[in-house]
């Protein structure tokens, strides 16, 4: 699990954290004391304690390519907003099946390259899972 981050004493005398906005871009979080401010930055990370395909996204997977190119990660966003997590996002991991997966994959609407590229995000994902 993701340790909190610490915060810093600003010049102005509020405590300051970095944690992320909902780009994937650092942002300052700030508060009266330096718990308020690492509560704050520590929450913009997403963390949440449930087993389901989306919390392992954005828990696990996603900072494991926060070093990738902003389009490559723009390219994972679609992916995922708009083909895996609608489908899968609130299930558990390990509940979800081969059945399940290529069923819905199968019913998808795209082109074969765009396809491919639907199928790589997920197959990575489950792979870390793994």
């Amino acid at each position: 699990m993701r340790k909190k981050p610490k915060a810093g004493l600003r010049p102005d005398g509020l405590w300051e954290a970095k944690g992320i906005d909902h780009s994937g871009r650092r942002k300052s979080y700030y508060g009266d004391t330096p718990e308020e401010a690492s509560n704050k930055a520590y929450e913009s990370f997403g963390i949440q304690s449930d087993d389901t395909l989306y919390s392992f996204y954005l828990n696990v997977y996603f900072p494991t390519v926060i070093h990738r190119s902003r389009n490559w990660r723009f390219q994972i966003a679609w992916a995922m907003d708009t083909h895996i997590l609608p489908a899968f996002g609130r299930k558990k991991l390990d509940e979800i099946t081969r059945a399940q997966v290529q069923r819905h994959f199968n019913g998808l609407d795209l082109a074969p390259k765009s396809l491919s590229h639907v199928k790589k995000v997920f197959s990575g994902i489950m792979a870390l899972a793994e």
